[in-house]
């Protein structure tokens, strides 16, 4: 499947949604608990459009890291800093928008920040989740990028290939082909006593070649290029 890494990521990213969407319905009112799903929803979809800029080799807007941070705000207004999810994907989008070093240094701000996140007493936790989880949602959305540029370096190894099998083709039939009709043209130009015999010996000989050659191209790679 040419897409099966995208969708893979996709699933995982929507998994987790769905992990705390349950835990928002259970533990909130109501009115909250949908509006906390929807927040959660909506941090989904913006990651989702990060990485689609980052599978096809674009830069995201810096727009994409406002969205990530107003969702994160809300659902800390709404939900808690025990129901926000944000701020992972908060850091993974300041990795992929933002440019080094201050991707970095924003990193390390968000993982910072994300103290009161975790339990009383262990602080800590709720850090190195961040940290990793963030730096994971980056690595893996840059695989995806890596997936696509061996993709194309691969149909652009197969056009290659066609161009030039389709340069040896041409320089079978201008050898053979062309050659045996020269040789017809030029006995049918004059033609002297016995040159019916030889047409029809060169016209043969002309047409097996032909279908050598067309044989060959069935059986070659001409054409069939990789579509990613």
């Amino acid at each position: 499947m040419k897409r099966g890494p995208v969708i893979a990521f996709a699933v995982f990213l929507t998994w987790g949604v769905v992990g705390q969407s349950t835990v928002a319905v259970g533990g909130l009112p109501p009115v909250r608990a949908v509006a906390m799903v929807g927040l959660l929803a909506a941090g989904l979809l913006v990651e989702l459009g990060i990485l689609r800029e980052i599978y096809f080799g674009r830069r995201p807007s810096w727009w994409l890291l406002a969205a990530i941070a107003v969702v994160t705000i809300a659902q800390i207004l709404t939900g808690g800093v025990t129901l926000a999810d944000d701020p992972v994907l908060l850091a993974s989008a300041a990795l992929f928008v933002l440019r080094p070093p201050w991707s970095f240094a924003v990193f390390g701000v968000i993982v910072a920040a994300s103290a009161p996140f975790g339990e009383p007493g262990r602080w800590w936790i709720a850090p190195g989740i961040v940290f990793l989880s963030g730096g994971s949602l980056y690595l893996l959305g840059w695989a995806l990028r890596l997936v696509r540029q061996l993709r194309l370096a691969r149909r652009d190894v197969a056009e290659l290939a066609a161009v030039r099998e389709r340069e040896a083709v041409m320089r079978e039939l201008d050898a053979g082909v062309g050659a045996g009709l020269a040789e017809i043209a030029r006995l049918l130009d004059s033609p002297g006593e016995g040159d019916l015999d030889e047409v029809t010996r060169l016209a043969r000989a002309t047409a097996d070649e032909a279908r050598r050659i067309a044989h060959g191209f069935r059986h070659s790679s001409l054409g069939k290029i990789t579509d990613v």
